[in-house]
């Protein structure tokens, strides 16, 4: 009865949404433009998701990540105050056109935006353009699905032939068990708490500090964590990308999955949340062996 309730008050928002108009007026390149400029002015990217937005407005903890006021206030520096020339900011595509999302998608973020709507007119700026956010989820949230195989080709064009270190939680194994990154020159790890990863802040900087030469591309997922290693390293010079979901989004799309499912040796918070992984790739030799650092 309470799932029949909240999908009918998520179908309401969606209405509300469309009847009075709630969209931002703000601009957000298309992907292609988005990976074009990643590509060819080497820039970084830094992404804005639902989890460090509900971060910034609500000061609520997402599920892998507590919530802290120097969390907050660095979000909110990096999404507002970002004078980087070099760094792109995602925000979802969703907050100003919603035509190509499948209706689930568009009711969650109908709660989301129609909520929060003067909040984020206040924190967005009509003078920046940003990225999509939902770059890195190419597949489940779209309404025609026979479109991902174009959109992943050109996501894989961000790494083509660079050498890559890979910034991830120890439950992620981003790119194990796939061909995700078959066109790669080369690949490293730095591997991070999967939960919490923000209060090792410092020390996962400084080890992709030690590592990183300036021609090396810096891949991350790390939630929020990710978002602002982004800035910092942008700000230093080197290319970072908050790649998010990627990974997981490339698994349910080889599965042809209609919804969200789980992925054998993966962590996927949004389906299994926190339970332990089962050990498919910890001992994968080819994954150790990319292995350079370790943050426990």
């Amino acid at each position: 009865m309470k799932n029949t309730l909240y999908k009918l008050y998520k179908y309401i928002c969606y209405i509300h949404r469309k009847v009075n108009n709630k969209y931002l007026e703000i601009s957000i390149l298309e992907d292609q433009d988005v990976i074009d400029r990643i590509t060819k002015e080497k820039l970084s990217l830094a992404r804005f998701g639902d989890g460090e937005l509900g971060l910034i407005i609500n000061k609520s903890e997402i599920g892998f990540q507590e919530s802290s006021d120097f969390l907050i206030q660095r979000l909110k520096e990096v999404l507002i105050e970002n004078n980087d020339s070099k760094l792109l900011i995602g925000v979802p595509k969703i907050f100003v056109e919603d035509s190509d999302y499948d209706l689930k998608t568009k009711m969650f973020w109908a709660c989301f935006i129609v909520k929060r709507f003067d909040i984020l007119n206040n924190l967005l700026s009509q003078k920046k353009v940003y990225a999509n956010a939902s770059l890195t989820r190419p597949y489940m949230d779209y309404k025609v699905k026979n479109l991902a195989k174009k959109r992943f080709e050109n996501i894989k064009k961000l790494w083509e032939k660079r050498d890559v270190i890979i910034v991830e939680g120890d439950s992620t194994f981003f790119g194990v068990g796939n061909d995700l990154f078959d066109n790669i020159k080369s690949i490293r790890r730095i591997v991070c708490p999967s939960k919490n990863a923000f209060i090792k802040y410092n020390e996962i900087l400084e080890s992709i500090l030690e590592e990183v030469s300036s021609n090396t591309l810096i891949l991350m997922a790390l939630g929020p964590t990710a978002t602002l290693l982004a800035a910092d390293l942008s700000k230093k010079g080197y290319q970072a990308l908050d790649i998010g979901h990627i990974d997981i989004e490339y698994e349910w799309f080889r599965k042809s999955a209609k919804y969200k499912i789980e992925i054998e040796g993966k962590n996927i918070n949004e389906v299994s949340g926190e339970g332990d992984i089962k050990p498919k790739y910890i001992a994968n030799e080819n994954y150790t062996n990319e292995i350079i650092s370790i943050i426990k």
